[in-house]
């Protein structure tokens, strides 16, 4: 039987931009159907210059629980057609995978400086988590993150080189070498 995969990729507060464009192109060469939701549910995105009211928009007319819920609901949908079910999440995005990696349908998660995971360190994941924070966080101490997730098994914890954003080629922060090392790695995951 060949299982079918899908990827759900989870954007950063800014929305569903050229950062999600750049991955739904990376997935896709991975011969995964890929899945992009509009956590924002508006059509205009914010602007990088943005970053203060794109978290402020977030914050209060989405939020992490109405995000989860929304995301759990296109597992549920996606669960009857695929056999393997991914999350990749940026930011906010890697928050709400983090939060979804309860989900029976899903096998595996990877999280890019989700920040606001350490205010949901009680979340028990059924599957591998590989999370990735860059070292020069300005609001927040990674090492305090995995500190507080090391009891976690499927839990794997990497600290790179970089800053929030590393991992999005439209950044100025962008760390090519790093995010291609850690994509292999987490393609590598069973």
């Amino acid at each position: 039987m060949n299982k079918r995969t899908c990827i759900i990729v989870l954007h950063e507060i800014y929305g569903v931009n050229n950062h999600m464009a750049y991955y739904r192109q990376v997935f896709e060469q991975q011969q995964m159907d890929v899945y992009i939701p509009n956590l924002l549910n508006r059509a205009k995105v914010f602007s990088y210059d943005e970053e203060e009211k794109a978290y402020e928009y977030f914050m209060e007319a989405v939020g992490f629980e109405k995000a989860k819920k929304m995301v759990e609901e296109l597992i549920d949908a996606l669960a009857k057609q695929y056999d393997f079910i991914q999350l990749v999440g940026f930011s906010v995005g890697a928050t709400v995978a983090w939060l979804c990696s309860e989900h029976p349908a899903v096998q595996k998660v990877l999280c890019f400086y989700g920040s606001r995971i350490r205010s949901y360190t009680n979340v028990i994941p059924k599957v591998p988590v590989q999370m990735v924070f860059g070292k020069n966080e300005k609001a927040f101490s990674p090492e305090n993150v995995r500190i507080g997730l090391s009891e976690h098994p499927l839990v794997t914890f990497e600290i790179v080189e970089g800053t929030h954003g590393f991992a999005n080629p439209y950044d100025q922060m962008y760390r090519e070498q790093t995010t291609k090392r850690v994509l292999q790695q987490w393609f590598d995951l069973k």
